[in-house]
């Protein structure tokens, strides 16, 4: 369900507002930042060691899916010039 709602917003938000400023200065996306980005590495980077039991499908969606929108998000012209964090 993650990885449908970050191809989602990814289309949505980030190819679609990158241009427009907006996106930088919505409460929306720091939102998801703090509630679900930052949890879900979070979760995979204290996860114990023992492979056997790891959680495969949050480590891809960590590594692929939501680094590749963080990626996308902070490498725009824009993200530099957004004022303020609302």
């Amino acid at each position: 369900v993650k990885e449908a709602y970050i191809n989602f917003l990814n289309h949505c938000y980030i190819d679609t507002e990158v241009e427009m400023k907006e996106i930088y200065n919505s409460h929306h996306i720091w939102s998801l930042f703090e509630k679900s980005f930052l949890v879900d590495m979070g979760r995979v980077a204290t996860a114990p060691p023992d492979r056997k039991h790891a959680d495969k499908a949050l480590e891809s969606y960590v590594i692929n899916s939501l680094m590749n929108i963080i990626t996308t998000f902070f490498n725009s012209p824009f993200s530099d010039q957004s004022q303020t964090i609302q």
